[in-house]
């Protein structure tokens, strides 16, 4: 077997650590759900179940890392300007490395997206530092790992309206990245509570 994790892996985990979040927070709180938590609190989540599918391979995961700090060790900052939207003076909710110390993904986390704005810098972000000096960084990938939620009159109709904001997002997200990225999207079921439901998701940004 491979010792490197599997993308389609990674995206899986950490969309189950999102709904592993709600589950307990819910249960935790008395009835609260995930929007109602701090955003550290689904971040863990992510990060515990990415180091739980990991297993015996090779890698490493660092919480709030500095982008700038990433980008060097990844051998992308290079001599230049670095471009706003990378916002190099930020960090990185998580920061998934390969096995030999060098960074391979960014991740970002955020609860309660309902429109495209809320996430707008962080997939500009991603999308800028994934194409940074691409023949020689080792950031092949990144991710926004999403919690969506809503209510309406009826269970149905608050499906229907998450169902409506992940599509808008995802256009949203289409509209903004550069022609050279690949877009992936990948969710749970969206979860029906009454007159509520919510959904855990994901947008994978790739070089093409």
């Amino acid at each position: 077997m491979s010792n490197l994790i599997p993308r389609a892996a990674i995206i899986s985990a950490a969309i189950k650590g999102i709904c592993n979040a709600q589950r307990d927070y819910e249960k935790w709180s008395g009835g609260s759900w995930l929007w109602e938590a701090p955003e550290y609190f689904a971040g863990t989540y992510v990060a515990q179940e990415i180091a739980r599918v990991a297993k015996q391979r090779s890698w490493f995961l660092t919480m709030e890392h500095s982008t700038k700090k990433a980008l060097d060790d990844a051998g992308a900052k290079g001599k230049g300007r670095l471009h706003g939207k990378i916002r190099p003076n930020g960090r990185s909710d998580l920061l998934l490395w390969w096995g030999n110390d060098t960074p391979r993904a960014p991740i970002e986390i955020k609860c309660q997206v309902t429109n495209f704005k809320k996430i707008q810098a962080d997939i500009e972000r991603i999308d800028k530092i994934i194409h940074r000096k691409e023949s020689d960084t080792s950031l092949k990938f990144g991710m926004a790992v999403l919690y969506t939620s809503s209510k309406a009159k009826t269970g149905q109709l608050a499906k229907e309206k998450v169902g409506d904001y992940i599509a808008a997002i995802v256009r949203g997200v289409k509209g903004n990245v550069s022609s050279e990225t690949q877009t992936l999207v990948k969710q749970s079921t969206i979860r029906v509570d009454e007159d509520s439901a919510w959904a855990a998701w994901a947008i994978v940004l790739k070089r093409s």
